[in-house]
């Protein structure tokens, strides 16, 4: 009988999410699930509801196809934890036996030891369950961590009990999922690339008036709404108290993606690599705002905002200058 298990982890491409950190663990770096991933996850969104000055103040930036939900890859069975009780161990032990990660969602982080709001709110939220030990009675559980790091931690096995059991009086019950990919063929589908490059670069801010709020932004322009966002910040119509977190993580996750696949593609293409050569600057530029912002919410300091909103406009229009001599390059190649 097996007392510890470990499945292979990894911080993937996109972590800035739960969602999206928890199908990247589970897919690993193979050149089938990358292909997936440049061929599927390039557009940005975001939603302007935080033009209304009130609310959450969210910007929620996003890219299509990195939900949990989205990739058709995976085996994915899924409990409902009502009836499950303190059995609920031996199935995840059960599921970590025969390879399958376990993606728990509706757990209160409150009761999650080394987990982002441990002792300090009641959040049903989700993470990933990579292994377990039965010497310490833990589980190694990927999530954002108490600091706010994305990474693999220890976690007693009991906390996941408690956090299970949190919301039950209010008739809320936690689910978990045994989940793992099926082997699968996916190529690069630089024709497809190449037509959704184009949506992303023809996005204008026009297309978005800033008094209404529905729909959703898309493209290049989230960049520009981005930039507006920072100036309200800058003159407090988003109080410092309400600003969101993730905003420029997401950002620098985007860019390393593109420069990935911009090198996939000059592979395929049997291309020097000028073109991701230039965009590397687009990806160091992004890195820099990220690490500026994360000051920033550490320490408010106004007047970063405006560097790092000139930051912002100065690396869109970089990126777009390089990413259409990209759409120049599959064309002339008959793509």
């Amino acid at each position: 009988m097996k007392n510890k298990v470990l499945l292979p982890t990894r911080v993937p491409i996109y972590s800035t999410y739960h969602y999206q950190m928890i199908p990247g663990v589970v897919a690993g770096e193979t050149t089938q699930m990358m292909n997936w991933y440049y061929n599927n996850c390039i557009m940005l969104s975001c939603i302007r509801d935080f033009l209304k000055k009130e609310g959450d103040f969210a910007v929620r930036v996003e890219v299509e196809n990195t939900n949990r939900m989205d990739n058709p890859h995976f085996e994915r069975i899924e409990y409902n934890l009502r009836f499950m009780k303190s059995h609920v161990h031996q199935v995840i032990k059960n599921m970590l036996n025969e390879g399958f990660y376990v993606d728990f969602n509706e757990i209160d982080d409150y009761y999650i030891q080394g987990k982002s709001w441990y002792g300090q709110r009641h959040f049903m939220h989700d993470g990933l369950i990579c292994g377990y030990d039965d010497e310490d009675r833990t589980y190694s559980i990927m999530a954002y961590d108490s600091s706010w790091l994305c990474r693999l931690f220890k976690s007693p096995q009991r906390c996941l009990e408690e956090g299970m059991n949190s919301f039950v009086e209010n008739g809320n019950y936690g689910i978990i999922s045994a989940v793992k990919v099926i082997p699968f063929t996916e190529q690069l589908n630089l024709k497809k690339i190449k037509e959704k490059l184009k949506a992303y670069l023809c996005t204008q801010m026009d297309m978005f008036p800033l008094n209404e709020y529905w729909p959703d932004v898309f493209g290049i322009a989230v960049h520009q709404f981005i930039g507006i966002y920072l100036d309200m910040l800058y003159h407090g119509d988003i109080p410092y108290n309400k600003k969101d977190r993730r905003i420029f993580r997401l950002i620098w996750e985007h860019k390393k993606c593109m420069y990935e696949r911009i090198k996939a593609i000059e592979n395929a293409l049997q291309q020097p690599g000028n073109i991701s050569s230039q965009y590397l600057s687009v990806v160091q530029i992004s890195d820099q705002i990220r690490f500026m912002y994360a000051k920033f919410f550490l320490k408010q300091d106004n007047e970063v905002l405006r560097i790092m909103r000139a930051k912002l406009l100065d690396m869109s229009d970089l990126e777009e200058k390089i990413l259409k001599k990209l759409v120049d390059l599959l064309e002339s190649g008959g793509y």
